[in-house]
Parts: structure tokens; sequence; C-alpha cells
């Protein structure tokens, strides 16, 4: 499993704890994470910032900025960006295609 599979994999274990079915809402060709507007949490609780994201975020860790990194809901690089993307929609249609 590369980088990027490894984290967006940590990611979505995260996300099924607090937010179960949340592959379903995820919009994968809309998909930016390296925008707060269209990244994961924005996609499931309308903002990157909302109240509701940051307190799952809050759940979860203590360093918020190094532990998005970690779990696939940010990017280092726009090639970072790309590779954290395509992770995310394989892991949505993986999901899918397993129910």
């Amino acid at each position: 499993m590369n980088d990027a599979k490894e984290r967006v994999a940590k990611g979505a274990a995260l996300l099924d704890l607090d937010f179960p079915g949340w592959e379903k809402k995820l919009k994968p060709a809309e998909l930016d994470v390296m925008s707060s507007a269209l990244c994961v949490g924005a996609q499931l609780t309308g903002s990157f910032f909302s109240d509701v994201f940051q307190a799952f975020l809050t759940r979860h860790v203590n360093d918020t900025f190094s532990f998005i990194d970690e779990v696939g809901f940010d990017a280092n690089s726009l090639v970072d960006a790309d590779e954290i993307k395509n992770a995310w929609i394989d892991i949505v249609r993986e999901r899918k295609e397993a129910k």
C-alpha cells in the first residue's frame, strides 16, 4: 500500500466512527483536499472549518495541523494532493462496489 492510500485508509477509519455512510455523501469528482470548501470535511459538514468537523478532529487528536495530513484530509503539495484525491476516489469506489 502506498503512502497516500495508507493515509486515506486511516482517515476513512476515523470517518467510519463519527460519520457512518460518509462514502455515500462524498463527491469524488469535486474533491480538492487543498480547498477548505471542497475537501472531505467540507463535503461532509459544509466546511472544513465547521464546528462539526473541527469537533471531530479535536476528538481524535491533539495536534490538528499535522494530523490532517497524516490521515489524508490535507496534502503537502500538488503532486501529493493528486495522490490523496485518487486514494479517496479509490476507497469510495471500493466501498460502493462492496455493497
